[in-house]
């Protein structure tokens, strides 16, 4: 046995219950989307970027919070209001970062449904989240909630509504960005229905290492070696 280190027969439990929750058992895994799922290369939606030659005819502001166990996604939309959203304590920050973004599209789908798509959108859409952005822009990454947006924008651009993706610096002072993160971590304080609560792959990982740390102490206790 390796100094500080799990005997082997240990190490190769927690790597074969995480290949178990993620692979077989999965139904709570946030994996990526299987490849008879992903969308021919003709189909690819395009990320456009907030550029200043744009008349924006709606501003969002998304953003996503995580205090301790707690985690909310909040979203404003300068047309329709707010929207807030609570997820599992287990969801990361960047899942609430995203589970914003695709809340927000989906109003922004009901409001053009609404006015029967009669005229063209353009809506700039803001977050401080670059892992979200750089995501969304990279076409070999495809978890659920990125495809879920990237699918959103598609519909949306059938509506004539084209959705700009900007990124601004948290905490600088922008009126929208604070709005919207007082709100994300108002959802994740409040009690509420969880709209997201698939397991994201660090937190399996965690899980099984506690396990097999917890599993070495017994055995260690149990045996009396290595006092």
């Amino acid at each position: 046995m390796i100094a500080r280190e799990p005997p082997i027969e240990i190490l190769i439990g927690q790597k074969v219950q995480t290949y178990v929750y993620t692979k077989i058992n999965n139904s709570d895994y946030d994996a990526p989307l299987e490849v008879r799922y992903w969308r021919h290369p003709a189909e690819l939606v395009t990320v456009h970027k907030v550029n200043n030659g744009t008349l924006y005819t709606t501003e969002v502001f998304t953003d996503g919070s995580k205090i301790g166990d707690k985690v909310g996604a909040a979203g404003i939309v300068f047309e329709n209001g707010k929207m807030v959203h609570k997820l599992h304590g287990h969801c990361t920050n960047n899942q609430a970062e995203q589970i914003a973004i695709l809340k927000a599209l989906e109003k922004l789908e009901e409001l053009q449904v609404g006015q029967n798509g009669i005229y063209d959108k353009h809506v700039a859409l803001y977050t401080d989240s670059k892992i979200t952005l750089d995501l969304l822009q990279n076409q070999f990454k495809r978890n659920l909630l990125i495809k879920s947006i990237r699918n959103k924008m598609i519909e949306l651009e059938q509506l004539r509504c084209i959705t700009h993706f900007g990124w601004i610096k948290g905490h600088a002072g922008i009126e929208g960005n604070e709005m919207v993160d007082k709100l994300a971590k108002e959802a994740a304080l409040k009690d509420g229905p969880i709209a997201y609560a698939k397991l994201p792959r660090e937190v399996i990982t965690m899980r099984e290492k506690e396990n097999g740390l917890n599993m070495w102490q017994k055995q260690w206790k149990n045996t009396g070696k290595g006092r």
